[in-house]
């Protein structure tokens, strides 16, 4: 693995013109962190990662989820959504699920997993941007006009 160091120590700057997401593995007292693995594809420029078990999923503004391997950065999947057009929203994890949704209103479930397998797609007919959260057991979505809250009632 490359150190920081060994990159002139600008890293940071040198690594700014790259479109890739990586890996930092921090060094013991007195030693150099390292790159751990980087990957250069399929990266998001507005929707944050999410590690969850172990992966690291990313949603391409365009809809394209691609996971990692947290721990060596290998490509497990990269497939298309089919979310109907761009992703602001960053996804959220929960019960063993992974939840995306698009600008279109497209809401998305998959399987946290090793390949991509869809559960869901919900329409809900206007703009999502903002991401959806998750608590007490519901999914709080909330579009362009309204708030949704999805789950077990009380």
């Amino acid at each position: 693995m490359s150190s920081i160091v060994a990159h002139g120590g600008n890293w940071l700057n040198d690594f700014e013109h790259a479109n890739a997401i990586l890996a930092l593995r921090p060094g013991a007292e007195g030693a150099e962190t390292e790159i751990a693995w980087q990957y250069p594809r399929g990266v998001p420029e507005r929707p944050s990662s999410l590690v969850h078990r172990g992966r690291v999923y990313l949603v391409e503004n365009g809809g394209l989820a691609t996971c990692l391997d947290a721990r060596t950065g290998a490509l497990l999947y990269q497939e298309r959504l089919d979310s109907r057009g761009p992703c602001y929203a960053s996804p959220v994890a929960g019960d063993g699920k992974v939840l995306t949704a698009s600008a279109r209103g497209v809401v998305t479930i998959f399987e946290a997993g090793d390949s991509l397998k869809v559960l869901s797609r919900n329409d809900l007919g206007e703009r999502i941007m903002a991401t959806p959260a998750l608590a007490n057991g519901r999914v709080h979505v909330r579009t362009e006009s309204s708030l949704y809250a999805f789950g077990a009632s009380e």
